[in-house]
């Protein structure tokens, strides 16, 4: 919850503002992930975590992650910003190593964001950077500082004997 307004997502990633007090509607965001069915969803079909909420002033907008996109949403209408990535939302399996259609890749958890920076620049939605990892992963990459205050993006990879945490140092710190 921002100011009053409760933010959250559907199973299908449709993503609603809720007055916090009333419980009225204020807009909703459909990237119509559905379209395409389950393929990508898991065995257990759709599901979704959430949302990420980012503000500079006057100037807010909602993250959501959704198939192979990332959408950034302005936090007052529900319109998707324009001027991120290409009409609103930046592709992220470019550069993948394969080809991925949009109904096979799938996520589940929110954007993380820290500072100005969710996995692209929040403000453009350009890639900021891309790390390879040892093993194949379909974990979540989390943020974590050190008590220097350096900032690392975490994530696990691999199974098994092949199991392995990868550790990225964010720049600029």
């Amino acid at each position: 919850m921002v100011d009053g307004v409760l933010y959250l997502s559907t199973m299908y990633t449709r993503v609603v503002a809720l007055d916090a007090e009333t419980g009225a509607e204020l807009w909703t965001f459909d990237p119509r992930a559905y379209e395409g069915g389950p393929v990508g969803a898991g065995p257990t079909g759709f599901k979704h975590r959430g949302v990420a909420y980012w503000g500079d002033g006057d100037d807010a907008r909602i993250f959501l992650n959704s198939r192979d996109r990332l959408y950034a949403i302005d936090a007052a209408t529900g319109e998707l910003d324009a001027d991120f990535g290409e009409g609103g939302s930046a592709v992220l399996t470019e550069g993948h190593g394969r080809p991925v259609s949009r109904f096979e890749f799938d996520q589940t958890s929110p954007p993380v964001v820290f500072e100005d920076l969710v996995i692209v620049d929040s403000a453009t939605g350009a890639e900021l950077w891309r790390g390879a990892t040892p093993f194949p992963t379909n974990a979540n990459p989390m943020t974590y500082p050190t008590q220097s205050g350096q900032q690392f993006v975490v994530i696990a990879t691999g199974r098994g004997t092949d199991a392995a945490l990868v550790a990225f140092a964010l720049s600029g710190q």
